[in-house]
């Protein structure tokens, strides 16, 4: 092994250490059943942590998911704390996984109520006076905010980050909205680690699936994530005047894939 190759070995064994435990020879492997215990095949599950391999010379983050067999089963090579869930006909789920933790089950409950799909973009006037709209370009969801909203706008790899602030920015209480390519919204996941009271539906922009979690931590602050494969759209840990003004702006989301 020359040089080169030992030195990106020894860097992709560092990156494989977290917090003094290996993760290298980890393995989480679960499965997901129906409320009714059968197994369900091709269900995606999405995870915190991705995974990492070692590719001609160069170390690969190479994805975030996993996809169920025939008999429901999944394998993980990582530690991740948390999963999500997304499988159509069931309740979208977030679930927490114990440290160290290297077998899980989830089970999937029936969607008693359909998922709730935005109106169209057609039928929402974007020259009402005192709003601004934006509209992301992936995913064809508009949305509406104040005039007066203190909006900004980040380029990052050809990913968009746009940010709309509660009051003044040092505040720091704020509505972030990625959009990009291959996004795979999900929320902060440091914060949901304290999340105390969850709930969660499924979102769809015409045939595009999403899920809207929200919750509430130990210290009565309120986080939202709405999450499409291209885009993502929440706050963290905001106050409650804060979440009530971004939920606002949330709740103004049309589609224009709806339209001709």
């Amino acid at each position: 092994m020359n040089k080169k190759k030992l030195f990106i070995f020894f860097v992709f064994f560092m990156m494989m250490i977290g917090k003094g435990q290996a993760i290298i020879a980890f393995e989480l492997r679960g499965t997901i059943r129906s409320s009714m215990m059968e197994p369900l095949a091709g269900v995606t599950i999405y995870f915190d942590e991705p995974e990492y391999k070692l590719d001609k010379d160069r170390i690969r983050r190479v994805f975030n998911f996993a996809i169920t067999n025939k008999k429901g089963q999944f394998v993980w090579h990582s530690q991740a704390q948390i999963l999500f869930v997304r499988h159509s006909g069931f309740r979208p789920l977030v679930q927490k996984i114990p440290k160290g933790e290297s077998k899980v089950i989830v089970t999937l409950e029936p969607n008693a109520e359909a998922p709730l799909q935005m109106g169209s973009c057609l039928k929402v006037d974007r020259n009402s006076k005192g709003l601004d709209h934006l509209k992301m370009h992936y995913s064809g969801i508009v949305l509406f905010f104040p005039h007066e909203s203190n909006y900004f706008i980040e380029h990052d790899m050809g990913y968009l980050n746009h940010l709309i602030y509660f009051g003044v920015k040092e505040n720091h209480e704020l509505l972030g909205i990625n959009e990009g390519p291959q996004l795979i919204g999900y929320p902060n996941l440091k914060n949901f680690l304290s999340a105390q009271e969850v709930s969660t539906r499924s979102i769809n922009c015409g045939k595009e699936e999403g899920i809207d979690i929200r919750w509430k931590n130990y210290k009565g602050k309120y986080s939202r994530w709405i999450g499409f494969v291209t885009c993502g759209i929440g706050y963290d840990e905001v106050s409650k005047p804060a979440s009530d003004y971004f939920d606002k702006i949330i709740d103004s989301m049309c589609c224009e894939q709806m339209g001709p």
